[in-house]
């Protein structure tokens, strides 16, 4: 219950401590007059006080420092009063002559205008001053942000070259293209290159050239998401296979942007060739040798597979005759 309140008592303490100020100022000035005239034999009142507004009015602001002048009025008419240049104690109170009320009129004007500006100041250091702690703390933490960034990135980087997997971005208005450093690497070009659809094309295999440019100009035309794979032909005479995936996404001027990934799958495409030549060298063996082979799901109880030389063998034809699983 006292926490809530201790957030308002702050700010009220601290408004008292710059009122507190002002009347501590005033009184400064006073036994500063005093001490001036009585030392030196000067008339340092209107200096004093002005003084005294001066700190007030930097210290509080202007409120405070109206506080002053107020005070700092009444001061200087206790010092006109008879005898004057003092604060003697005096009895008459309204004995000052008319020709010093000129002299008091003009230090109100005076203290008010340096009261003012003085003010104005103090109000434009601490806006310049929270400013400057304001973008202290932005910097720190686009610091931050950009540290977070620089991470993501690393991280996004690795996880696509370990996956083979690069991503790009396409504008179809402007016809600008960006690669991600996986992407480069994919399509072998330097990352000072800069992307374009001629670049790609150049790239495909002469035979999936047609298909590629239909694909881009069918995406670019109808704005809507493709999934094509084709081949690369590499500098070096070897061939990639591609599968590039887009999907299409408007931006914030309502134009067409293609997001997409595009993954290396050479290994995936040469380790099926090998397996269906595989599957091939053991189909003719198991036909010169007039073996077959077949597989059973004891817990199904029913075939999960038989060799095309297993139906053979059964007088049947593999891809016209239809076997029941289960026997």
């Amino acid at each position: 219950m006292i926490k809530p309140d201790l957030p308002q008592r702050w700010p009220k303490s601290t408004t008292i401590n710059h009122y507190a100020a002002a009347v501590l100022s005033v009184a400064g000035a006073i036994v500063a007059a005093e001490l001036i005239t009585r030392l030196l034999n000067a008339e340092a009142i209107a200096s004093s006080m002005l003084c005294a507004v001066i700190f007030a009015a930097w210290v509080g602001g202007f409120g405070p420092a109206l506080l002053a002048i107020a005070l700092t009025l009444l001061a200087f008419h206790y010092y006109l009063l008879p005898p004057i240049n003092s604060f003697t104690w005096k009895h008459d109170l309204f004995a000052v002559g008319i020709s010093e009320v000129p002299r008091l009129i003009l230090f109100s004007i005076t203290s008010l205008v340096v009261a003012f500006l003085i003010s104005a100041q103090r109000k434009a250091t601490e806006e310049l001053r929270r400013s400057a702690y304001d973008l202290q703390v932005a910097m720190g933490d686009q610091k931050r942000i950009e540290a977070a960034l620089l991470h993501s990135e690393m991280y996004l980087t690795e996880a696509q070259r370990l996956s083979g997997t690069g991503s790009f971005g396409w504008n179809i208005a402007s016809g600008e293209i960006v690669w991600s450093d996986q992407t480069f690497r994919i399509f072998g070009y330097e990352q000072t290159t800069k992307p374009t659809v001629e670049l790609i094309v150049q790239r495909t295999h002469p035979e999936d050239r047609a298909a590629v440019e239909q694909t881009i100009d069918r995406a670019s035309r109808e704005g809507k998401d493709f999934d094509h794979e084709h081949r690369l032909l590499m500098p070096d005479g070897s061939v990639k296979y591609v599968h590039a995936l887009a999907r299409a996404v408007r931006n914030a001027s309502g134009g067409i942007e293609f997001v997409g990934a595009v993954t290396d799958a050479t290994v995936a495409r040469e380790t099926e060739r090998k397996l269906r030549r595989s599957e091939a060298y053991l189909a003719e063996a198991q036909r010169l040798s007039h073996t077959g082979s077949w597989a059973w799901d004891a817990r199904r109880r029913e075939f999960v597979f038989r060799s095309p030389e297993a139906y053979r063998m059964l007088g049947l034809d593999p891809d016209e005759d239809a076997v029941p699983q289960q026997p």
